[in-house]
């Protein structure tokens, strides 16, 4: 009987975990983090539902604004991550550049780019260049927004990535500390 419980209750965060990830993909964000949070308290031992939680957790989070609730769901998301998504070192290095932590934000930032000029490549060397410019590493920052407008796939970041990179160089050259968001 408590094998069957047990098996039954897996069932049940299972399904959990599936529900959250469909109302993420709706972006039906507070039903996706409510219903994750909801399976992650019932103690989701299972390795696949409690890794699926945490992701759709720290995604939809992110998505409500909540970036420390993010942070924390994808730092635990990471910790049993074999290979973590793109998007889901993306949204953390932007959450870590957001919260001042530029030195942990680089090292999730640089895994992103898989040499596919997409917009995840594109956004994650932008944000990469903001780190750095906010870390008053100007040439990293300038290697950076070149390599972001080179991608050139959406033509708003593509702009901002120039004025950036444009005022990297200045700062750089000058020894400030510039940063336009």
């Amino acid at each position: 009987l408590h094998k069957e419980y047990r098996r039954q209750r897996q069932m049940c965060i299972r399904d959990s975990a599936y529900v959250a990830e469909s109302r993420l993909s709706q972006e039906d964000f507070e039903g996706a983090l409510t219903l994750a949070q909801r399976g992650l308290k019932r103690d989701a031992t299972e390795s696949s539902a409690r890794h699926s939680l945490l992701h759709t957790a720290g995604l939809a989070a992110a998505m409500t604004g909540r970036i420390d609730l993010s942070t924390d769901y994808l730092r635990q998301y990471m910790r049993q991550a074999e290979q973590p998504g793109r998007i889901d070192l993306l949204v953390l290095g932007k959450n870590l550049y957001e919260l001042g932590h530029e030195a942990e934000a680089i090292g999730y930032l640089t895994r992103v780019d898989d040499d596919t000029p997409d917009f995840m490549s594109q956004l994650s060397h932008y944000y990469l260049g903001l780190t750095n410019l906010s870390s008053g590493k100007s040439s990293s920052a300038l290697s950076s927004f070149d390599r972001a407008a080179e991608i050139d796939v959406y033509a708003p970041l593509t702009e901002d990535a120039q004025f950036n990179g444009a005022l990297a160089a200045y700062a750089a050259h000058q020894g400030l500390s510039l940063i336009h968001i």
